[in-house]
């Protein structure tokens, strides 16, 4: 609501600052508490006004919501499910099917922060090949290691028949990365 009430407002650095600072202060508890939220998105943010000035005169904090997808490293659930983070907010990990953990939440909470400052999202994809492409042209190419780990998982997908609806898709990931102009991992 705040995002959408303050649609056509300047949105100061000072603010984005102080809600970076919530933010990893929330990062930073989930951790100690063994948690990765894994859908960190705008969505996914609380305040209790939508007035700027009254947020930053009266220090207002934020509140992360919705921990319904949120992992639980104690309970060894890491990288067992496999929907994660909203396509928008989407880590590199994620997205390459590579082993997963706190970084993702750091990276989402940097595209939450980008869409507040700038009213756009960072990758405003529309689907995970275009994401992919996105953070590639962004960033270059992942390190080989995550690019090994999306490859397995699509030999995976080949050899188990799982998630066919998505075979075209990977597959299309899979040319990308080949034909990606001055492929140069790490």
């Amino acid at each position: 609501q705040f995002v959408i009430n303050n649609t056509y407002n300047h949105i100061p650095l000072k603010l984005v600052l102080n809600f970076m600072k919530s933010l990893l202060n929330c990062l930073k508890i989930l951790k100690h508490e063994k948690i990765i939220h894994t859908d960190i998105k705008l969505e996914n943010i609380m305040i209790n006004s939508c007035d700027i000035n009254q947020i930053i005169e009266n220090n207002i904090q934020i509140k992360l919501i919705d921990f319904s997808l949120s992992i639980d490293k104690e309970e060894k659930e890491t990288n067992t499910i496999t929907y994660l983070q909203s396509r928008y907010y989407r880590s590199i990990e994620v997205a390459t099917r590579y082993k997963y953990d706190y970084p993702m939440d750091i990276w989402s909470v940097g595209c939450v922060l980008f869409e507040l400052y700038t009213k756009n999202p960072l990758f405003p994809s529309d689907d995970e090949l275009d994401h992919f492409k996105m953070i590639t042209e962004t960033f270059g190419m992942p390190p080989k290691y995550m690019i090994e780990s999306f490859k397995l998982y699509f030999e995976e997908i080949k050899i188990n028949k799982i998630r066919q609806n998505k075979y075209d898709m990977y597959y299309k990931i899979i040319d990308y990365i080949h034909n990606f102009n001055n492929y140069n991992v790490i």
